[in-house]
């Protein structure tokens, strides 16, 4: 049994007394029950029954509805560079039988709970390796989870700066310690 009524796995439905039971399963033809009847695709199912007794009486239609969903969500990230250290993160969650329940999405070890679709989410980050890992459950309580890297690094044109930026720090620090050995000296 999965959560809110739901299956999560085949169903087994056996009668155990030894009436003699006629059996519907959504709307199909009515067959004489033998031996238990195993439901095991995703979907909504209606069984109808009704039993006859050693006499000869027949007992009302009865009915029940058997909920499946043995398929955990299908997850989809999409991760857009906007500008620098920035992205937006598109996430697509879809599950045909139950229905989406929650999407939570973790970047590095924060967690952000995703309320609704469209699944976007906007981040700033730094530089270096950047984890993002997204978890979709569905009505039924199954899970998904998908997940990706997220490397954060220099473009030629930023190294080349940063270089240029480096060698001047450098000769600075060079010009004042020659200024200072000349002091000493003097």
């Amino acid at each position: 049994m999965g959560q809110n009524g739901w299956y999560i796995s085949p169903v087994s439905i056996t009668f155990e007394d030894e009436l003699l039971y006629y059996v519907n399963i959504d709307e199909g033809d009515w067959f004489v029950y033998t031996e238990p009847i195993i439901v095991d695709t995703d979907g909504i199912h209606t069984l109808l029954w009704y039993s006859i007794d050693p006499m000869g009486g027949h007992s009302p239609i009865y009915n029940v509805t058997v909920k499946i969903d043995q398929t955990p969500p299908m997850i989809t990230i999409i991760k857009m560079i906007t500008g620098p250290h920035k992205y937006t993160i598109y996430v697509t969650v879809s599950d045909n039988t139950s229905g989406v329940s929650q999407v939570l999405l973790h970047l590095d070890d924060v967690d952000v709970l995703l309320p609704e679709p469209p699944y976007e989410f906007w981040w700033t980050i730094g530089f270096g390796e950047h984890t993002i890992k997204v978890i979709a459950y569905d009505i039924a309580g199954l899970n998904a989870s998908s997940s990706m890297n997220t490397p954060y690094s220099l473009s030629y044109i930023q190294r080349n700066l940063l270089h240029q930026q480096i060698i001047s720090v450098f000769q600075n620090l060079l010009l004042r310690h020659q200024f200072i050995v000349r002091q000493i000296w003097n």
